[in-house]
């Protein structure tokens, strides 16, 4: 496999790639990023022709009340998340096609809300590892992600496509 595979890591909208990639793939990352506009056509142009994309993200499942808004954005990180229409909306507006997408909602409800509590149960050893104030932080992180799919707030997709 040595030079068969090209791994990048860094800013998706400022990459300059060496060449156009056969695959691009994103586990919970895009929720970070606002201008999907930008984003969806950088992937366009770092893809190569019939190149493939495979993306597992948030969704909103409903309108978020402002205090969930809030949370996303301080505690999250998460600058934008979409509907699924909207999601779909903005990657095929910049030229690409879907081929499918899964709804993972109730996997990642049931996932989130179990690393939430192994979390909590395992909380001091999270605080000799890493210092109250980081196990603190990672625990609040876990139960407000819980807490939102819990909610109908927000679900996960995984949505997989082509450049035509």
């Amino acid at each position: 496999m040595q030079g068969q595979v090209n791994i990048f890591h860094g800013d998706i909208l400022n990459a300059k790639p060496i060449r156009p990639y056969d695959r691009i793939i994103s586990y919970l990352v895009f929720l970070h990023i606002l201008d999907k506009k930008q984003l969806w056509g950088q992937i366009n142009s770092y893809l190569k022709k019939t190149g493939k994309f495979y993306v597992e993200d948030f969704i909103l499942l409903r309108p978020l009340k402002s205090h969930e808004e809030n949370l996303l954005k301080t505690t999250v990180g998460a600058q934008s998340i979409q509907d699924l229409k909207s999601y779909r909306n903005s990657i095929q507006e910049e030229g690409l096609r879907i081929d499918d997408n899964l709804d993972l909602s109730k996997v990642w409800r049931d996932w989130t809300k179990k690393r939430a509590a192994n979390y909590q149960k395992m909380l001091d050893v999270q605080i000799k590892k890493y210092g109250a104030a980081s196990a603190q932080h990672m625990l609040e992180f876990y139960h407000v992600v819980a807490g939102l799919f819990a909610a109908g707030a927000i679900g996960g997709v995984a949505i997989w496509g082509t450049k035509p």
